[in-house]
């Protein structure tokens, strides 16, 4: 494997293993992270902007940047076709609005929304390359 896409991979395994930390530290009992077995540990963080981020926004974020990380190894290495990488990279949009329409437990957050938005833009300005090509 080339050290890009190893570096992508590490990458995306930490941001999976630093919101999963996240949410056992940090979270209010998550419905998910219940349906696992582990409980988490509620504790307080001051200032409340920073407690805002990290039990609202931080493990949405590692998440989706996971995402693209592994989309970005997945379609270098080939694995991907084109509906592959739409279907990967809807996905953070699609569970938002799951939680809006009472599909999946949780709150839906535009704010998240625009987040995902940013973190894809990102990723896919910057650090995919050919992403949309069928044929790359």
């Amino acid at each position: 494997m080339p050290k890009r896409q190893l570096r992508f991979l590490l990458f995306s395994i930490g941001c999976l293993l630093a919101g999963a930390a996240n949410y056992i530290f940090f979270q209010q009992p998550v419905h998910f992270v219940q349906l696992i077995g582990i409980h988490t540990v509620h504790r307080d963080i001051s200032p409340h902007f920073l407690s805002v981020f990290v039990t609202g926004y931080l493990s949405d974020i590692l998440w989706c940047c996971s995402l693209c990380a592994l989309t970005v190894v997945l379609n270098e290495r080939k694995y991907l076709t084109l509906w592959g990488k739409i279907f990967i990279l809807t996905l953070p949009f699609a569970t938002e609005i799951a939680q809006g329409l009472r599909i999946f437990p949780g709150t839906f957050d535009w704010t998240d929304l625009l987040v995902y938005f940013l973190i894809e833009y990102i990723f896919l300005t910057f650090l995919f390359k050919k992403l949309p090509d069928e044929n790359n």
